[in-house]
């Protein structure tokens, strides 16, 4: 598979593990099906940023893929003490900020990813160059 390809199916991963935290959609999808996005999330993330590393691609889509993955992680991680502080100690207040900076993250995981993609795809396919010159 290319790496656009791949880039850009970080995006759409990264929108459904994005719309699986929503509140309205989830007592209708299982907490499980977010947690598996989101391990898919971070692989993706690892084998994207390894992949680009490879390229002659420029240093800063190299740094926010890199950027991607840590929010990813960082993502997993807030999730995880989300639930606990849901499940063991029942602290609206605490679990409220938990889940915002959860959201916060998963649209930043978004954004970036998109980011990323759309360079590359320009940097690949000499867009960025002036007209006239190849």
């Amino acid at each position: 598979m290319p790496l656009w390809s791949r880039l850009y199916g970080m995006v759409w991963l990264s929108f459904f593990a994005f719309l699986t935290i929503l509140p309205p959609l989830s007592p209708a999808l299982p907490a499980l099906v977010h947690m598996l996005i989101g391990v898919a999330v971070i692989a993706l993330a690892a084998a994207n940023r390894s992949a680009l590393g490879a390229t002659a691609a420029p240093a800063r889509l190299k740094r926010v893929a890199r950027a991607t993955l840590n929010m990813s992680i960082a993502a997993a991680v807030i999730g995880i003490l989300l639930f606990v502080v849901r499940l063991y100690f029942w602290n609206d207040l605490l679990g409220g900020l938990f889940q915002l900076a959860h959201l916060a993250v998963a649209a930043a995981i978004l954004t970036q990813a998109a980011s990323v993609a759309t360079a590359y795809d320009m940097w690949e396919e000499r867009e960025f160059l002036p007209v006239g010159t190849s």
